[in-house]
Protein backbone atom coordinates (compact mmCIF):
# COMPACT_ATOMS: atom_id res chain seq x y z
CA UNK A 1 0.00 0.00 0.00
CA UNK A 2 1.32 3.48 -0.73
CA UNK A 3 1.82 6.43 1.44
CA UNK A 4 -0.60 8.28 -0.69
CA UNK A 5 -3.55 5.48 -0.40
CA UNK A 6 -2.82 4.93 3.80
CA UNK A 7 -3.66 8.65 3.94
CA UNK A 8 -6.24 8.13 1.70
CA UNK A 9 -7.73 5.15 4.03
CA UNK A 10 -7.36 7.52 7.30
CA UNK A 11 -8.85 10.27 5.99
CA UNK A 12 -11.88 7.79 4.40
CA UNK A 13 -12.23 6.16 8.00
CA UNK A 14 -12.45 9.82 9.74
CA UNK A 15 -15.68 10.82 7.19
CA UNK A 16 -16.98 7.53 7.66
CA UNK A 17 -17.07 8.21 12.04
CA UNK A 18 -18.55 11.61 10.81
CA UNK A 19 -21.15 10.38 8.71
CA UNK A 20 -21.80 8.03 10.81
CA UNK A 21 -22.44 10.29 13.86
CA UNK A 22 -24.89 12.51 11.25
CA UNK A 23 -27.14 9.67 9.65
CA UNK A 24 -26.89 6.72 12.72
CA UNK A 25 -25.79 4.82 9.67
CA UNK A 26 -22.21 4.38 8.32
CA UNK A 27 -22.13 4.80 4.46
CA UNK A 28 -20.58 2.05 2.33
CA UNK A 29 -17.22 3.48 1.43
CA UNK A 30 -14.44 1.93 -0.32
CA UNK A 31 -11.18 3.26 -1.83
CA UNK A 32 -10.54 1.44 -5.02
CA UNK A 33 -7.32 2.85 -5.82
CA UNK A 34 -5.69 6.05 -5.95
CA UNK A 35 -8.24 7.40 -8.71
CA UNK A 36 -11.34 5.68 -7.63
CA UNK A 37 -13.76 5.45 -5.00
CA UNK A 38 -16.84 3.52 -4.33
CA UNK A 39 -19.81 5.56 -1.98
CA UNK A 40 -23.18 3.35 -1.50
CA UNK A 41 -22.45 1.32 -4.51
CA UNK A 42 -21.29 4.11 -7.07
CA UNK A 43 -18.02 4.72 -8.84
CA UNK A 44 -16.09 7.58 -8.79
CA UNK A 45 -13.41 8.35 -10.80
CA UNK A 46 -10.73 11.57 -9.65
CA UNK A 47 -10.66 13.44 -12.81
CA UNK A 48 -7.73 15.87 -14.32
CA UNK A 49 -8.77 18.79 -11.54
CA UNK A 50 -8.35 16.11 -9.00
CA UNK A 51 -12.63 16.07 -8.34
CA UNK A 52 -14.22 12.64 -7.97
CA UNK A 53 -17.29 12.50 -9.90
CA UNK A 54 -19.32 10.19 -11.06
CA UNK A 55 -19.04 7.29 -13.58
CA UNK A 56 -22.31 6.94 -15.72
CA UNK A 57 -24.11 3.61 -16.32
CA UNK A 58 -25.02 2.88 -19.51
CA UNK A 59 -28.88 3.00 -18.44
CA UNK A 60 -28.37 6.37 -17.19
CA UNK A 61 -27.14 7.16 -20.65
CA UNK A 62 -30.01 6.14 -22.22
Amino acid sequence: MTETEQKLRAENEALKHKLTELNGTPPQVEIIDENHVSFNGQVFYKNNKGHFIRTVSLHEAV
